[in-house]
């Protein structure tokens, strides 16, 4: 098994466990805010497809060797700002719009996997690796999110009762 291969089947078990568990959500609560402070279903679906198109440009100036080609964040607060960001620029646009825009974003992720030669996704890129910022944006991201649902889902059921 390579890391490339390691990756591959990483990505596959998260994705399909975030997608499982955004599929048992019921669907008069995919907009419903506060699964994840203010954030609703469709809110995290739009963040993670964010995050996928930036894993997937990540793999790209990686192939190309060109970390500078990404834009960077600045201050202790980047990550932040850009996921608000992100969240105002989805927050007019409708469910199946933006389910679209994260499943394209993933096969996106997907396909720029596929397509990177191993030495690329392990050699030095930037500040660590090409793999390493891939696995925060997409597989560890997905588990991430997924628990988080997950938990709001356990925190309603109790609720209701």
């Amino acid at each position: 098994m390579t890391k490339k291969d390691d990756t591959i089947r990483e990505v596959e078990r998260a994705w399909t466990n975030l997608r499982s568990v955004i599929e048992s959500v019921p669907e008069s609560e995919l907009t419903a805010a506060g699964v994840v402070e203010d954030w609703s279903i469709k809110d995290i679906m739009g963040h993670v497809a964010f995050w996928d198109e930036r894993a997937a440009n990540t793999l790209i100036a990686a192939t190309a060797g060109r970390p500078q080609d990404l834009p960077k964040g600045e201050g202790p607060n980047w990550v932040d700002e850009w996921n608000q960001r992100e969240y105002l620029a989805r927050k007019g646009k409708s469910f199946k719009d933006v389910r679209g825009e994260w499943i394209t974003a993933h096969e996106n992720a997907r396909k720029a996997l596929a397509d990177i030669e191993e030495s690329a996704l392990v050699a030095k890129f930037g500040q660590g690796k090409a793999v390493d910022y891939f696995a925060g944006d997409t597989y560890t991201h997905y588990d991430e999110h997924a628990a988080q649902i997950k938990a709001w889902l356990r925190e309603m059921e109790t609720t209701e009762k």
